[in-house]
């Protein structure tokens, strides 16, 4: 028997700094505390799951046909992201992926493990793992695959206001299946709320749960200019966005990653390919940070950094602005988003709230353990 192992169930794989960066956290923050955590990958593969998938997929479109335009965007969206990535940043990704332990389990093998003494518990979140917009619903989001008595919740995220009709049923059904929920916003509370009529804990995204000096012990070294701007957008920014951060710019090297959008051809623009602890140390040596990005803001906060906050303009109508002023509002730093009517130019974040946080959301996390 592993009294120590948990298992996590998360966004992995992929090449996204906020992803790997909150992984990551809590990872550290369960090894701190005496656990063994490792990422599960769920391998659904053979024909059974492709056809079993292609016909759930084929049902629920059927039945919701109203729903096949959202189907078709956010799978042209999932392919474009998957796409954009260059060569280089994959590799740094690849390297940075080595620091974390992970499994790959077959889904109907993972069950049978599940049900043994090699883990103590299994996690699933934080990121938005509860997104529930796909309209391939699986259930080991909510770790179906485990005795109720197993299952924790920390952090996770639904990215939206709402839960769609198609998901509806499935969605109730893993939240009841679950012993212990927490979620990472208080949107996310509400939905619980309204879909089971009971109150959940907002707790914090992992990547608070860290404070500066231990983040810093993570950053890569790389040479990067002595005073710019990190430009930090995960979906193309309008032309007004454009000439703010232009403005903001002015007289710096506006560093920009993953992509430079409508800043290429810019004399004071440079494009970084950036891995994610090389983005620690853009970050901590940024004099400003702008972004449109949950963990942009999350990172900039702890390392107590100038922030100018702008919308997303790709899944701007799935409303996903409130992960994001959720922690704006925690940091007292509101008029820091640009576009607002109390907008101000870049602000401070007051980090004297987030300690507090922090010992509430860790206790939260061992005592739903240790249960």
């Amino acid at each position: 028997m592993n009294e120590n192992r948990i298992g996590v169930i998360t966004y992995w794989g992929i090449c996204n700094i906020g992803s790997y960066l909150q992984s990551f956290a809590l990872q550290q923050v369960l090894k701190q505390n005496g656990y063994k955590p490792c990422i599960i990958q769920v391998q659904e593969t053979g024909l059974f799951y492709s056809i079993r998938s292609k016909i759930k997929l084929l049902f629920k479109l059927v039945l919701h046909p109203t729903f096949i335009p959202t189907f078709l965007e956010l799978r042209r969206m999932g392919l474009q992201t998957i796409s954009d990535v260059p060569v280089e940043t994959k590799g740094k990704f690849e390297k940075d992926q080595e620091l974390v332990d992970t499994i790959e389990v077959d889904y109907g093998h993972l069950r049978k493990l599940a049900n043994t003494n090699e883990f103590v518990a299994f996690i699933c979140g934080s990121d938005q793992i509860w997104n529930p917009l796909g309209f391939v619903f699986r259930d080991y989001k909510y770790l179906g695959f485990a005795p109720k008595n197993k299952r924790v919740a920390y952090a996770p995220s639904f990215g939206v206001d709402y839960v769609p009709s198609y998901n509806r049923k499935q969605v109730i059904n893993g939240l009841k299946g679950m012993r212990s929920i927490s979620v990472r916003e208080k949107q996310g509370a509400t939905i619980v709320e309204q879909l089971l009529g009971i109150k959940v804990p907002v707790v914090l995204d992992p990547t608070l749960l860290l404070s500066r000096a231990e983040w810093e012990k993570w950053e890569t070294d790389i040479k990067l200019p002595d005073n710019f701007v990190a430009f930090f957008f995960l979906s193309e920014p309008d032309e007004e966005s454009i000439k703010e951060v232009k403005r903001l710019g002015e007289g710096k090297t506006i560093l920009c990653f993953p992509k430079a959008y409508g800043l290429d051809g810019c004399e004071n623009t440079i494009s970084l390919s950036v891995g994610p602890l090389d983005f620690l140390r853009v970050i901590n040596k940024a004099s400003l940070v702008c972004t449109d990005s949950f963990h942009g803001v999350a990172l900039s906060t702890i390392y107590e950094k100038p922030i100018t906050v702008f919308r997303r303009t790709h899944k701007e109508k799935y409303n996903q602005f409130s992960r994001i002023e959720n922690i704006l509002e925690l940091t007292n730093n509101n008029k820091c988003i640009f576009g607002s009517g109390d907008y101000n130019g870049p602000s401070f974040p007051d980090i004297s709230r987030i300690s507090d946080e922090k010992e509430k959301s860790i206790s939260y996390l061992l005592n739903a353990i240790r249960s």
